[in-house]
């Protein structure tokens, strides 16, 4: 389960990003960032390492840093 607090910027991110988009079509929902964040991990999963939460939030959050080096971001 998610927290409250979550589900709060998750429908926050949902709204801004469906604004904002260029290309008006399909609808842009927590549950759209959900399987985008679900289909990244499965993806990427051999990179976290960790025996907590914080720990395997810390290596996926470093995995990404690595990749927006990597991509000039």
């Amino acid at each position: 389960m998610i927290r409250s607090d979550q589900q709060t910027k998750l429908d926050d991110l949902a709204r801004d990003l469906h604004d904002a988009r260029s290309v008006k079509g399909e609808r842009i929902t927590a549950n759209t960032l959900i399987r985008v964040a679900i289909d990244g991990l499965v993806a990427h999963g051999g990179r976290l390492h960790g025996d907590t939460e914080e720990q395997l939030l810390a290596s996926w959050l470093e995995f990404l840093g690595e990749r927006k080096a990597a991509h000039g971001r």
